[in-house]
């Protein structure tokens, strides 16, 4: 980044993507090739993309919303790039983006936030690395557990709870506190998340829930 780009302020946020991106990519048996962070300028992002090379998976997070320097989408249409996918009906993680770069790359585009990016990262990011190293079904690993804690669903999106396990067989999930899409805490002391499916009214305490671990 340019160094005004890289000074914080009282306000500014570090780049807790890539360590955790490189980490969980590396955990799920991929090679990284960083591409470092990027300007929301077009032009700087089709020379980072370029720049890859050979290439299995183009992954990035950020810019794929549609704020005013939201601009990955319309870079990667530029460059042939064919759409797949817009929107997720999660939350959090709603403006993901999936595509196919001409050659047959696939690209994913996860939202600029980390514990959006945590999620999906863990929803569609590892299977499709286990997929291109050739397991053919490679699909999220849900394990089974039980809510401690009452949780409210959302009537028109599946949710995903960071939450801490207790317990053996079977484990208890209790939510990490704070669940909005901005608190780095909730998935720093998570032991994974848990999915309480769209709906009206709350999911009761010792209530089955399906588990995703890190």
């Amino acid at each position: 980044p340019d160094a005004e780009d890289a000074i914080l302020d009282g306000s500014g946020i570090g780049d807790a993507n890539q360590p955790m991106l490189a980490s969980l990519i590396h955990d799920a048996g991929g090679v990284t090739v960083p591409l470092g962070r990027v300007r929301d300028d077009p032009a700087a992002m089709v020379d980072a993309i370029q720049a890859a090379g050979d290439i299995d998976l183009l992954l990035t997070a950020g810019g794929v919303s549609v704020g005013p320097h939201d601009h990955v989408p319309s870079v990667m249409a530029a460059l042939g790039a064919e759409a797949v996918v817009h929107r997720v009906r999660i939350r959090p993680g709603g403006p993901t983006r999936l595509a196919v770069l001409p050659g047959g790359v696939p690209w994913l585009g996860l939202p600029g936030n980390p514990v959006s990016a945590f999620v999906v990262f863990l929803l569609l990011g590892r299977p499709a690395i286990r997929r291109l190293l050739g397991d053919p079904a490679a699909a999220p690993a849900f394990h089974a557990a039980v809510l401690a804690e009452p949780v409210a669903r959302h009537p028109t999106l599946d949710q995903f709870i960071r939450v801490t396990l207790s317990g053996d067989a079977i484990p208890r999930a209790t939510p990490t506190g704070g669940q909005a899409s901005w608190v780095l805490t909730s998935i720093a002391a998570a032991d994974g998340v848990v999915r309480i499916p769209a709906g009206e009214g709350i999911v009761a305490p010792g209530s089955d829930v399906a588990l995703l671990r890190p």
